[in-house]
């Protein structure tokens, strides 16, 4: 999936970005570094960012769902 637009590419989890495992284009990359320059990046926030690029998405498949798992605290390990 390819959209010449696309300054990033990345998966989305039940409509939710999964920013870390995405691509970013050199585009993509110049465009924050831009707003960084400028003082348009007033959030420490990656939901933030994708907002101001053009983003193509890729649907998580469900048997995928479970690489996405999201782990805050060393309990949350327990039972893998």
């Amino acid at each position: 999936i390819k959209s010449p637009k696309s300054q990033a590419y990345l998966f989305s989890n039940d409509i939710e970005p999964e920013p870390l495992c995405g691509i970013y284009t050199s585009q993509g990359l110049a465009a924050i570094l831009g707003m960084l320059r400028d003082g348009r990046l007033t959030k420490h926030s990656m939901k933030f960012m994708l907002d101001h690029l053009d983003v193509c998405s890729i649907a998580v498949l469900d048997e995928q769902k479970k690489c996405f798992r999201n782990f805050n605290a060393h309990a949350e390990l327990n039972g893998l």
